[in-house]
Parts: C-alpha cells; structure tokens; sequence
C-alpha cells in the first residue's frame, strides 16, 4: 500500500474533528485565554475587600479611642482582636478565591464528547463553533456544552470561561 493510499485512509477514517467516531479533543480550535476583564475584576475585588477592612479597623481604633476614658470597658478591650481577627479571615478567604483552583474543566475525549453536529458542522467549515456568545447547547442529560472551550459543562453551571 502507497503512503499515498495510506494518507487518504487515514483521511476517511478521521473525517475532520472525529476518528473513529469519537472526538478528536487535541484537533479542535485552542481554548480561549482570559481576558483582561477577568483580571480587573479580580483586581476591583480586592480593592472593595481591603478598603472595608480598612474602613472596618479604622472605625474599631475610632471607637476604642472614644472609649479610652472607660476604665477597662469590655468593648475597648477586645473591639481590635475581634476586628483583627475577621480581617485575617477575609484575607484568607480571599487569598482562597485568588490561588485557589476555580474548577476548570480541562479537555478530554470524556469531556468533549460527543461533539454536537450544529457545532461539528461550523468547525468543518472552518468557522467559529457559535456566530454570538451566550449559544451554548444543552443535552439531553442537563450537561451544557460551551461553544467557546468545546467541552461539556455539568448540570450544577460551572462557570470555567468567561
């Protein structure tokens, strides 16, 4: 058999984004990367969760100095432990939210699969998987599939693309 037959079985066994039936995860359009708009607001998030800490120390110092004259009254005493105490709780819950793992659902025959044909049809024809965001398709198990990372989403919404 010539390479050349060879190539052409291969083709027709392949047919585009499948091979042998199944989807082919590593031939189909690069994910998205992250916009800047994620970014900013993570940014913006940070920004709000400092200054209501701050504003929140600020206004417990205000309130132990208007109580130095109380001798030994139990809100002077432990007004600022408490608020520092919330604020290390909000930094790390925060810090949880920045670095932690948001759940992206990565590619993979299990999670590509099957390809819906509305989609294989636009990818064949070298275009963009949905002509507007906001398409995504729903299945008949309650999986959604996201247009623009090509995957199956479960039913309880992850939200792994912006």
């Amino acid at each position: 058999m010539t390479s050349r037959a060879a190539s052409h079985g291969a083709d027709e066994e392949r047919e585009g984004f499948l091979a042998n039936g199944v989807p082919d995860w590593t031939a189909l359009p690069p994910p998205p990367t992250p916009s800047s708009h994620q970014r900013r607001e993570s940014r913006l998030g940070c920004g709000v969760v400092v200054s209501i800490v701050g504003a929140c120390i600020a206004g417990a110092r205000a309130a132990r100095a208007m109580l130095a004259c109380a001798p030994d009254h139990l809100v002077r005493r432990w007004v600022l432990p408490l608020v520092y105490a919330e604020a290390a709780v909000a930094f790390a819950c925060l810090a949880g939210l920045l670095w932690g793992d948001p759940g992206t659902i990565k590619r993979s025959t299990a999670t590509c699969a099957p390809i819906p044909a509305a989609v294989l049809a636009r990818l064949r024809a070298g275009e963009a998987a949905a002509e507007k965001r906001g398409q995504n398709i729903t299945g008949d198990d309650g999986r959604v599939y996201c247009v623009r990372c090509l995957v199956w989403r479960p039913p309880r919404g992850a939200h792994h693309c912006s």
